[in-house]
């Protein structure tokens, strides 16, 4: 039952165990078993988690606070918690581009309880002025498309709470043929 993202894939039962502030505030679940309908109701009922946010194999991403993580941990149906690091947020497809181009055009995915606005302003207070909300539809994850100069640090947008992940923005081809 290994940890399966994007950027990394780590067995979380024999990971190097890292220590976070007091504060942090998004962690990985990681459930025993898959969970069953009954599960799902009593998980969010008694522990307030939303699970939305699937990872493969049988986590979910969650924002907690220190007390809820504890609680987590005393569930006999959660197999591991560990903190969800800000290098877990870059697509290595972003650094790849970026150590081959000048500049490179991200989109930046936010959770869903922060709205798209708040998003772009945390974005645009961190240095990022080329900045610009993307249309999402209701209820779906606020996106901002950022434009991250020469001399920016992309891996400062991983240190901002707000964001969940990184990717490369889509590139548009014109395609001339009828």
């Amino acid at each position: 039952m290994r940890i399966r993202l994007k950027s990394v894939e780590f067995d979380p039962r024999t990971a190097k165990q890292v220590v976070v502030p007091p504060d942090w505030d998004s962690w990985i679940v990681q459930f025993a078993r898959p969970l069953t309908r009954e599960d799902i109701a009593r998980v969010r009922r008694e522990r307030g988690l939303a699970l939305q946010l699937y990872i493969p194999e049988g986590a979910y991403l969650e924002r907690a606070d220190a007390q809820l993580v504890a609680r987590l941990r005393q569930d006999a149906l959660v197999r591991w918690v560990g903190p969800y690091l800000p290098e877990y947020k870059l697509d290595p497809a972003v650094a790849r581009r970026r150590a081959d181009s000048e500049r490179v055009i991200v989109v930046a995915e936010g959770y869903a309880d922060v709205p798209g606005e708040d998003l772009l302003a945390v974005i645009r207070r961190a240095g990022f002025n080329q900045a610009e909300t993307i249309r999402v539809p209701p209820r779906g994850m606020p996106r901002v498309r950022v434009y991250v100069p020469p001399s920016a640090d992309v891996n400062a947008l991983t240190r901002l709470r707000e964001v969940f992940f990184i990717e490369l923005a889509p590139r548009m081809v014109m395609d001339r043929q009828d």
